[in-house]
């Protein structure tokens, strides 16, 4: 069985920071991981997975388990995820630019307006 990405779900960050959305990926129409994170790197955009704060920590909370054990197709699969999340945030963001222009009276945030 292969996973497919049938739906990427973004939402901004609450607050400003490093932070600059919230991704819900769905699998097949049926199942669905909440609490991707897409995150402003010193030089890029990157994806972070799911996690849970333990301690001082964040530990991820949704393992690959083929990239545990042989790394391959579990990094195809991880790099899939992150790719399709990257292109859904950039296409919201590129939707809300394109309303901002068209709608002068909506005020949004420079750096993610949306």
């Amino acid at each position: 069985m292969s996973w497919e990405i049938t739906e990427v779900q973004i939402f901004k960050a609450k607050q400003d920071g490093k932070v600059k959305a919230y991704a819900n990926v769905i699998f097949d129409n049926v199942f669905k991981t909440d609490g991707w994170k897409v995150i402003r790197g010193p030089q890029e955009l990157f994806v972070a997975p799911p996690s849970k704060k333990v301690g001082e920590k964040f530990l991820p909370t949704i393992f690959v388990v083929d990239a545990m054990k042989t790394g391959t197709k579990g990094n195809k699969l991880n790099n899939y995820i992150k790719q399709k999340v990257l292109d859904a945030y950039r296409e919201k963001v590129e939707e809300t630019q394109t309303f901002n222009q068209t709608d002068s009276s909506v005020n949004f945030d420079d750096d993610v307006p949306f």
